[in-house]
């Protein structure tokens, strides 16, 4: 045997530890993931992919384009039990994100959002959705630090990721949540996450009735938690759905405001 064939050997047989062993963390969080399937307004599957709970009552995030033009949708959760989709808690096209309401009846595993950003040269986890052959975490770097809207961070990642990976979580080697991988349109050999902050900050407002990327998606709206405000969006809100829904939003408002 060649010393060059030795260190070839050598090589493979590190890089095989490095992608074998997943973080302590891994199993637990792989129970968070959900696969999703939306329908059109005749009932028929619209488009499938994944998703993952952020809270314990039933909150899930998943990528914008599985949901457009959906007028309902169901979840499978890690146990193989299946949930409709209650409620669509905001929506963004740009970013290709929204967050909804799981109408489960029990609580829920899900990833822990870190309360700090990632900083540039922080290391970091991609947790693949079951779609992957292999079901194994990449491991990679934080390249660059952006911030949009002031407050929240964009990442660039040193590896180019496929498509395949799009809105992939992307976790702190303690398992924390910091961002979801990006559609990459560019050339460049890097990938892109944004914050997940930026998606739990999304809101209902009374003018919601008039945004275009969450009328894109036919699913009911969760009230704005402000009584005006959800007074306001029921009054915007009138005639643009059919009487069911209406109805159903009569009853949540009844429910969250009773007096």
């Amino acid at each position: 045997m060649t010393h060059k064939t030795v260190v070839s050997l050598l090589l493979l047989l590190a890089s095989t530890m490095i992608y074998a062993q997943n973080p302590k963390w891994f199993k637990k969080a792989q129970k968070a993931q959900i696969s999703i399937i939306t329908y059109d307004e005749g009932g028929n599957i619209l488009s499938s992919g994944y998703g993952f709970y952020i809270n314990e009552s039933g909150t899930a995030i998943a990528d914008y384009s599985l949901f457009e033009n959906a007028h309902a949708a169901k979840v499978v959760n890690a146990d193989g039990k299946e949930y409709d989709v209650k409620t669509i808690e905001g929506a963004s096209s740009l970013y290709d994100v929204v967050r909804f309401q799981v109408n489960t009846n029990k609580k829920s595993p899900f990833l822990v959002t870190s309360q700090s950003a990632a900083k540039e040269k922080d290391n970091i986890y991609i947790m693949p959705y079951p779609t992957k052959d292999k079901k194994v975490c990449l491991y990679d770097t934080i390249k660059q630090v952006q911030t949009f809207n002031e407050k929240y961070a964009y990442y660039t990642i040193d590896t180019e990721l496929s498509n395949q990976y799009l809105n992939s979580p992307i976790l702190t080697p303690d398992g924390e949540i910091i961002g979801l991988i990006q559609r990459n349109g560019g050339k460049d050999p890097v990938s892109y996450a944004i914050d997940v902050n930026y998606v739990t900050d999304l809101t209902i407002n009374a003018l919601s009735s008039r945004n275009n990327d969450l009328n894109n998606i036919h699913i009911r709206k969760t009230l704005p938690k402000e009584f005006g405000e959800a007074s306001t969006f029921l009054f915007m809100i009138y005639g643009q759905c059919d009487s069911t829904d209406y109805i159903a939003y009569l009853n949540d408002f009844i429910n969250t405001y009773p007096d």
